[in-house]
């Protein structure tokens, strides 16, 4: 099941939300977010703690150009199933904070690592690591 469709783990959802914060200047205390929005996180949950926190949400289809995408965005990578048994597929949320139309810049939900990803890669073709992209989009 896809996150969209499910649970987000507590930890991510707090390494999103503080990082956005973060990048914005915004005042964060990961125990009064825990506090307004306990645990189970949904995406549903996701949207609504970062409209507590003065961004602006909503959801996008995959863009065809990566230069109109509002950024900060949150995208989901989700491994490439090698069999077809109908297992739950693990999604990892992610940060997208730049394009250039051609690659993407993101951080992975707890990295403070950034890494790239081409545009061509996210169109539903496996880069090499096994991974495909599901992109809602948030901004201020």
């Amino acid at each position: 099941m896809p996150a969209s469709e499910g649970t987000l783990k507590y930890q991510e959802t707090l390494w999103l939300l503080g990082s956005l914060c973060s990048l914005y200047r915004i005042p964060f205390d990961p125990k009064l977010v825990e506090q307004d929005f306990p645990p189970p996180h949904s995406l549903a949950t996701f949207h609504e703690a970062a409209r507590a926190l003065g961004f602006k949400t909503g959801h996008s289809k995959h863009p065809a150009d990566w230069q109109k995408l509002p950024l900060p965005a949150i995208a989901f990578l989700r491994a490439v199933p090698e069999t077809t048994s109908g297992e739950t597929i693990a999604t990892i949320p992610v940060l997208i904070l730049k394009t250039d139309g051609h690659k993407l810049l993101y951080f992975r939900a707890g990295s403070q690592a950034p890494e790239t990803i081409t545009v061509d890669a996210t169109k539903g073709v496996s880069n090499q690591r096994g991974q495909r992209h599901f992109v809602f989009e948030l901004s201020q």
